[in-house]
């Protein structure tokens, strides 16, 4: 059985580390209570700003009307592997279905959440309630930093993906945080003409375009951008 602070100075030097259950518990199988102690665990062990998401899918829905029978119940070790993520860096990803589990066993450092995933299968989370409050970050937003990262996105699709209001706002608010630059790009024969302009012309979209600076690139590599991006948008 490996400790948690073997993990834990992983962390230091990749900043993000996976980890299988499998490698920490010392029983197999083991259930979602067994899980649940040793999370409290590892939640003393965290330094500050040290996040972690423990996450254990399943075929069968656990059925939390009855909270002891689904605590004792086995992990479905066969449908996918339960991991942790510990690190820095990390994000939650919200779930559209997402609802949070009121546990008595459960350390008030951790939250738990459960949601149904897009295979149909069901997925049980514990995680630091630091991270699942204040590093949110939106699926919507996230992809549309995505389509930014790609370097061709289109704000046409953009605004009937996301919604013209939300779009506006999230540029304005990148553009103001020197995070975005906005361009017109003009096809000629068979290239194109890119010229830096000082606002998107929202009337006039079809040439016009957004690209990350240095600092934006940055700050989406450390996960900092869609937080901050989803709190504007939420509020």
């Amino acid at each position: 059985m490996n400790s948690w602070k073997h993990y834990l100075k992983k962390v230091e030097v990749d900043h993000v580390v996976n980890i299988s259950l499998e490698d920490v518990l010392n029983e197999k199988p083991f259930t979602y209570k067994k899980v649940i102690e040793e999370m409290n665990l590892l939640a003393t062990q965290l330094e500050d700003e040290t996040f972690f998401i423990c996450s254990m899918e399943s075929e069968d829905k656990l059925d939390f009307m009855h909270v002891d029978q689904a605590l004792n119940s086995i992990v479905d070790e066969e449908w996918s592997t339960p991991q942790v993520e510990i690190g820095r860096k990390l994000s939650w990803h919200i779930q559209e279905n997402e609802r949070i589990i009121e546990l008595e066993l459960l350390s008030d450092k951790l939250i738990a959440v459960y949601y149904d995933t897009w295979d149909e299968a069901h997925c049980f989370c514990i995680l630091t309630k630091q991270l699942y409050f204040e590093r949110k970050i939106a699926t919507s937003i996230q992809y549309f930093l995505v389509d930014i990262h790609s370097g061709d996105i289109d704000l046409t699709m953009a605004i009937e993906e996301y919604g013209k209001e939300n779009v506006e706002k999230a540029v304005k608010f990148l553009m103001d945080s020197d995070y975005i630059i906005a361009v017109k790009k003009i096809p000629k024969d068979d290239y194109e003409i890119i010229e830096l302009i000082d606002d998107i012309e929202w009337e006039n979209l079809a040439e016009n375009s957004i690209e990350f600076t240095d600092l934006g690139r940055k700050v989406y590599f450390e996960n900092t951008l869609g937080i901050s991006l989803t709190k504007r948008i939420e509020n």
